[in-house]
């Protein structure tokens, strides 16, 4: 399997999406869109979380009902295609209200330009999963465009979650993992402690490297000598069952 990996600033428009799309070596594509997600846990790999029923791989947050729009899982396909591009579209339909940027379209179809985003991704979910869904749609496609702050943009996502109902699988299309089941997880809520369940921690920024789970950096040169690269805290390191009481 060839997994392409990119980063926004190598890949910010995705107008560009064609190059990804005729290439067919590449089977899945790895969207990392802000640079503050990291591996805590090598004994993990993306392999893992793969699911050859759908095209489009998502996760919840933890601590509130947002489907997250940092990092992703996409095919491709001709469905992983369509998910990309119009999330992209949403670019133009963006409301002047205060919205949660990517977050928002995400849910009816899945501060700066992240939360620009997240408004958008959670329409297009709706959109592309339940494309019957109409009057719910647009109940939830006015929240986004009134959002003038944090909580009413969180009516938003309440009112997509509530439209796409218990359901997390729907085959050929998108698979959302579970809160603490998902590839990565926000670190910043546990102030860096992590458990043997984590593979990869979102929220880590230079201003804050003090409160990360590592004694010092990880010596790149070491990355073929097994786990010798990595010097973690050892306090940081706790149970599952920890972890679970601590968030």
């Amino acid at each position: 399997m060839q997994v392409l990996v990119l980063f926004e600033d190598e890949y910010f428009n995705l107008e560009n999406t064609e190059y990804f799309a005729d290439d067919k070596k590449i089977e899945v594509g790895a969207f990392c869109t802000n640079h503050l997600s990291g591996v805590i846990n090598p004994n993990h790999c993306i392999e893992e979380y793969i699911d050859d029923r759908v095209n489009v791989i998502l996760y919840e947050r933890f601590f509130n009902w947002e489907i997250a729009a940092g990092n992703y899982l996409v095919k491709n396909s001709e469905f992983g295609m369509k998910f990309l591009q119009e999330w992209a579209n949403f670019e133009f339909r963006l409301p002047n209200s205060w919205h949660g940027y990517d977050q928002g379209p995400l849910q009816v179809t899945l501060r700066d330009v992240t939360l620009r985003y997240l408004g958008c991704y959670l329409l297009l979910l709706l959109k592309l999963l339940i494309p019957e869904s109409t009057l719910e749609y647009e109940a939830c496609e006015r929240y986004w465009k009134n959002a003038t702050s944090y909580e009413t943009y969180m009516a938003m996502v309440y009112c997509v979650r509530q439209a796409l109902g218990v359901t997390k699988t729907w085959p050929g299309k998108v698979h959302i993992l579970r809160k603490f089941h998902g590839f990565v997880r926000d670190g910043w809520a546990t102030n860096g402690y992590w458990c043997k369940a984590d593979f990869m921690l979102h929220g880590w920024k230079e201003a804050k490297l003090n409160e990360t789970p590592f004694e010092k950096d990880i010596d790149l040169k070491l990355c073929d000598k097994g786990l010798k690269a990595w010097k973690w805290q050892k306090e940081k390191k706790v149970s599952v069952e920890r972890l679970r009481y601590v968030v």
